[in-house]
């Protein structure tokens, strides 16, 4: 009678202890055998001959992680097409002055040129660029008369003065005296700065200045190659005009937007020359070869 009551009370445990036995079945410690429970952040061991995450077995073969070493940088596209658009595009010019000259007056030529550009460029110049830069780059008094001072040694003592002088001197002399425009850089550097520029560099100018000489053909050979030494001379004299220019503009407060101070200087330049131009002469000879109906 007593083991009934003992077996019948194993298959059908009571409500509390099905309770406490749910307990324990569910509790995190309810598997863990007992002195192997391990801290937060804690591997525990595994069985014999297990690795540890992040480690290498014992006669293993790490693997090898290859430096690529530094990245080889190839020739920007885009740097050599811009140099293409200046070998075309600036070589050009002097060709297109020694045509444009036959025809229209030198200065009012280069005038009415950087005029039209400078008209088309500012309205587009003045809005570039996020609103804050537009707001503290407004151009002031101070900016104008710096842009009108870099654009007439730029434009019409650079550009002006080469239109002149190319109406005897063929273009290809005259593009060969623009190229001493490093070394009128270097000599105005020199003076402004009140340095003396080391007896290398001044060998160098001397030889250059001697080979533009030779090249040029002055003397007797001016006559052979088509030009004449006061437009070489006058050429000469634009390119130390255009260094000038170029010192300058990066010493005077000019505006920020590097877009914005070109179209200012061809406003101002352009304005100058043709009112030039005009003092000159050179509209009424303009108008005169061209009668009206």
């Amino acid at each position: 009678m007593l083991i009934g009551v003992q077996v019948t009370s194993s298959r059908a445990p009571s409500a509390g202890k099905l309770e406490s036995m749910r307990d324990l079945s569910t509790s995190p410690d309810a598997t863990e055998p007992a002195g192997e429970s391990t801290a937060p952040g804690i591997v525990p061991p595994g069985p014999p001959g297990a690795v540890a995450p992040g480690t290498v077995a014992a006669g293993a073969v790490a693997p090898v992680t290859v430096d690529p070493g530094p990245a080889v940088r190839r020739p920007a596209v885009g740097g050599w097409a811009a140099l293409l658009v200046v070998y075309i595009v600036w070589g050009s010019t002097y060709l297109a002055i020694r045509v444009g000259v036959e025809t229209i007056p030198p200065l009012l030529l280069a005038g009415v040129r950087y005029l039209i550009a400078g008209l088309i460029l500012f309205p587009f110049a003045i809005r570039s660029g996020p609103a804050v830069v537009r707001v503290a780059d407004r151009p002031r008094r101070v900016n104008w008369l710096a842009c009108a001072v870099v654009g007439i040694l730029l434009l019409l003592g650079g550009n002006g003065l080469v239109s002149v002088g190319e109406r005897s001197v063929p273009s290809g002399f005259a593009s060969l005296l623009v190229a001493t425009v490093p070394l009128w850089l270097l000599v105005l550097d020199a003076v402004l700065t009140r340095t003396w520029i080391g007896w290398l560099p001044l060998s160098g100018l001397i030889f250059g200045l001697a080979g533009v000489a030779l090249l040029a053909g002055l003397g007797d050979g001016a006559s052979a190659s088509g030009a004449s030494a006061p437009g070489v001379a006058i050429i000469l004299v634009a390119s130390a005009c255009w260094a000038l220019g170029t010192i300058l503009s990066t010493r005077l407060a000019q505006p920020q937007r590097a877009v914005l101070a070109t179209a200012m200087q061809m406003l101002t330049g352009g304005v100058t020359i043709t009112v030039l131009a005009a003092i000159t002469g050179e509209l009424s000879v303009r108008i005169a070869r061209n009668p009206g109906p």
